[in-house]
């Protein structure tokens, strides 16, 4: 059960990536996502998937100081989507 609700979130932050990809800024989403998916790796830390939330938590935070290359949203996404997809399997 655990599994499918951080894979619910995971497409969640998914979205939000897809949100910045369309130039919708809203930043308490990304705030919201970037803490989820940085407490998330801090918690699991240990393996790869981990570290890969904790670099878009990161790529979130900076979305908001600066401006990123689109194309990165959509390879983050794409991550998340996979993620989510492996804990609804699992």
């Amino acid at each position: 059960m655990l599994l499918i609700i951080l894979g619910i979130l995971d497409l969640l932050s998914a979205a939000i990536l897809g949100l910045l990809f369309f130039g919708i800024p809203m930043k308490a989403l990304i705030i919201g996502g970037a803490i989820y998916l940085g407490a998330k790796g801090l918690i699991f830390f240990g393996d790869f998937a981990s570290i890969l939330d904790l670099i878009i938590a990161l790529f979130l935070v900076a979305s908001l100081i600066i401006t990123l290359p689109k194309l990165l949203f959509v390879v983050l996404a794409i991550v998340l989507i996979q993620k989510a997809i492996f804990s609804f399997a699992s």
